[in-house]
């Protein structure tokens, strides 16, 4: 059984991109953390019908990864599941990982993986018609925590997307907004994700002026198999 997030969030995109995108279809078996890399800003990242296992992070920082879209190429249903398999380092997990092994400095841990599944540090991204998986039932070691989507970046655009998680994963966020100033949600309907201890459908941490306005409810829908 496994609980399911129908989203279909719209939060404004800045376009500060100059040049043409390219598009690159990245087939199932392929990583799509190698297209990221790859990518140039702007560009738009495609895949295919099937699942992707992987720990992904869109860089931000000095070498960011902005504008990109990642998306399901046409009559395809990708499926980006997390592997949680990578140890937080800054090297893999960018922020996630520097605070992760700060903090472990101090207290000790961060040596298991983060549970975090997809990052994204990168302004100005797009998630479009995904299925986004993560079906773990523990937190990381460090902050007991653990998330679909793990949001430190501004001008995240995410639409028609699942979000699918472990029912009886206390720690878990769907979409948990650490920093970023995300300008709005358009559409959220019917919420009614499970409450349990750290448990939330979106969670917000240290984003300033996350949520700028609330401008219509449409469509967020739990349900379980």
């Amino acid at each position: 059984m496994r609980i399911r997030l129908s989203v279909l969030l719209v939060l404004s995109l800045v376009w500060m991109g100059t040049g043409f995108a390219d598009t690159v279809v990245v087939p199932v078996g392929s990583s799509i953390q190698t297209a990221i890399n790859a990518a140039n800003n702007g560009d738009v990242i495609q895949l295919q019908t099937g699942t992707y296992t992987e720990d992904l992070i869109i860089w931000g920082g000095a070498n960011a990864k902005t504008n990109l879209t990642i998306e399901a190429a046409e009559g395809q249903n990708p499926v980006i599941e997390a592997a949680n398999a990578t140890i937080p380092t800054a090297t893999d997990r960018g922020i996630l990982g520097v605070l992760t092994q700060f903090l472990a400095t101090i207290a000790g841990g961060g040596t298991e993986p983060d549970q975090h599944g997809f990052i994204v540090e990168g302004n100005g991204t797009t998630l479009r018609n995904l299925t986004i998986r993560n079906l773990t039932v523990i937190g990381d070691d460090i902050f007991d925590e653990s998330a679909n989507l793990l949001l430190m970046a501004d001008n995240v655009r995410i639409e028609n997307c699942v979000l699918e998680c472990a029912p009886d994963a206390d720690s878990t966020r769907g979409i948990y907004i650490w920093t970023g100033n995300l300008a709005a949600f358009e559409a959220l309907r019917k919420v009614s994700m499970r409450a349990r201890r750290k448990k939330s459908a979106i969670s917000l941490f240290m984003s300033k002026e996350s949520i700028v306005s609330l401008i219509a409810i449409s469509l967020f829908k739990f349900s379980s198999e």
